[in-house]
């Protein structure tokens, strides 16, 4: 999913992920939402200047996956 969706090759399994100094985790009901934000004026003007001076983007690694939500008789199930 990572290179369908965000143009990047999987990590190395060799990858150190205790290497890091931040994290964010972003939840999306859709892709479609991650493409809207990214087209919008705002975040254009506004806020991917202020993400450039705030984060070296070329050192992020990023996770994709999913979350499955198991419902029985409209209620979360174990």
């Amino acid at each position: 999913m990572a290179q369908q969706y965000l143009g990047q090759t999987p990590a190395d399994s060799d990858q150190a992920m205790a290497l890091f100094d931040g994290h964010a985790e972003i939840v999306l009901e859709n892709w479609e939402i991650l493409s809207r934000l990214r087209a919008d004026p705002y975040y254009q003007e506004v806020l991917e200047p202020s993400e450039a001076k705030l984060i070296d983007k070329a050192s992020v690694v990023r996770r994709v996956g999913y979350e499955e939500v198991w419902m029985s008789d409209g209620k979360d199930a174990d």
